[in-house]
């Protein structure tokens, strides 16, 4: 099953309302001042230009922190942040850090039109000039970035299974993105929503070909099927249902070696109804399977489906409440959530994985081999990431050393055995004798 990156949907989402939207190009703080072309309109380009500006020196760096400690000097001055051609998100956090330096960067912007000598290059600076509408304007777009950063943040973890994030996230992005869009506040952004949502639609659709999506949602125990319940109509919702009991069928069929059920339909083809549907495509109608049920499985299936949302402690990650409920609901679960929970929504962990063997494999330790590397990786996953859910048991040498006290302990009460039976027969002998001494 192949299962997409879900942050790179978002990151092209993100591409292409900043492209549609802002026509700036990117550049370098190494560009010099009469390279650099700003649009008078593009409030997008009139930042990065201005990060340019302000990262070109450093007389320019200490002017922009003096300037930020004149201001306000209780508090640490801040650099500005210069975006990257390929990650929207240094784009959106770019324009979040100029607007909260705003004031310093309008005084900033001043100096240096009052100190430059050339015409030409006075010009170019004034055109970085943001007044109040310019600065309204950057934050409505970056309001609409964020909804795209609250979307990633959702699943872009390697420390806990998010693949049941990322449908209610995507549709959570096309549904405020297509508010945005109706609104009148937003017109001006119409075409960059319209781009936006596209990209969102395209990989939504594509995630019809995989049924991990719903499995995952189904195995994250605070919600089971609660979220198809609220946001889904109930002929989704029976679709749900009939999708997730042929896989339970299919798993009670392998583990307890039954006999195989009648065929059932393709699954992709049923994810696919149900995903086109929700976001209002039309498909062809897809006749619901024939199989019935069989008591068998049932028994195990009501075991977690039936009960409704069981939510552990707040810092109780879903990997560990399977491990401690395992038993209650049995192998058929216990193994369909072993397959499912180790899919991860995004490429984050494989990268960090990467990250985290460059630390291990330094260069004076560049002859590990494959398997010690490995070893190594998983046992500090272990440890950092609290994998272990109990205690490790006795090692060997702790069985040794417990051996070896019952043993002092055995024969130290072999010895106190000993001791009492010989001071009773002492005590025998000498009552004797005393006896013989009277009838003397």
């Amino acid at each position: 099953m192949l299962v997409r990156c879900m942050a790179h949907s978002i990151n092209l989402s993100a591409q292409a309302m900043i492209k549609t939207h802002s026509k700036a190009q990117h550049y370098s703080v190494h560009d010099t001042d009469d390279t650099i072309e700003i649009d008078s309109s593009d409030v997008v380009g009139k930042v990065r230009g201005t990060a340019v500006k302000v990262k070109s020196s450093s007389p320019r760096k200490e002017l922009f922190f003096r300037i930020q400690h004149a201001l306000d000097a209780t508090k640490l001055p801040l650099m500005t942040i210069l975006d990257m051609k390929v990650q929207w998100s240094s784009t959106f956090n770019m324009m979040f850090r100029s607007y909260m330096l705003r004031e310093a960067i309008d005084i900033f912007i001043l100096k240096l039109i009052s100190t430059e000598t050339s015409a030409f290059k006075k010009s170019k600076l004034k055109q970085l000039r943001m007044n109040d509408s310019d600065w309204e304007s950057l934050s409505e777009f970056a309001s609409l970035l964020e909804f795209a950063d609250d979307a990633q943040q959702a699943f872009s973890s390697d420390q806990y299974p998010s693949l049941y994030l990322a449908i209610p996230a995507l549709e959570t992005l096309h549904a405020r993105w297509s508010e945005c869009r109706d609104d009148m506040v937003y017109a001006a952004y119409k075409p960059a929503l319209t781009a936006s949502l596209d990209v969102v639609q395209k990989y939504y659709d594509k995630t019809a070909n995989n049924d991990a999506y719903i499995y995952a949602m189904l195995l994250n125990p605070a919600s089971k099927l609660s979220y198809f319940k609220e946001n889904w109509d109930v002929e989704l919702l029976s679709d749900v249902r009939s999708l997730v009991e042929n896989m339970f069928k299919d798993y009670y069929t392998k583990v307890n070696n039954k006999t195989p059920s009648m065929p059932k339909m393709k699954m992709s083809q049923k994810t696919g109804r149900l995903f086109e549907s929700k976001l209002g495509r039309s498909s062809s109608s897809i006749s619901a399977s024939s199989t019935q049920p069989i008591e068998a499985w049932c028994a195990d299936y009501d075991k977690y489906v039936t009960v409704g949302p069981e939510e552990g402690p707040k810092d109780m990650s879903i990997v560990t409440w399977w491990a401690i409920h395992s038993q209650r609901l049995g192998p058929v679960w216990t193994i369909f959530a072993l397959d499912s929970l180790a899919i991860m929504a995004s490429s984050v962990s494989s990268e960090r994985c990467f990250s985290s063997g460059g630390l291990v494999i330094t260069k004076l330790r560049n002859r590990l081999r494959g398997d010690i590397t490995e070893a190594l990786q998983v046992i500090k996953s272990t440890l950092r990431d609290e994998v272990q859910f109990k205690e490790a048991g006795p090692s060997l040498a702790m069985e040794t050393e417990i051996e070896e006290e019952v043993e002092v302990e055995e024969s130290l009460m072999a010895n106190v055995r000993t001791g009492l039976k010989e001071a009773q027969d002492w005590t025998i002998e000498l009552n004797n004798d005393c006896f013989d001494k009277e009838v003397v």
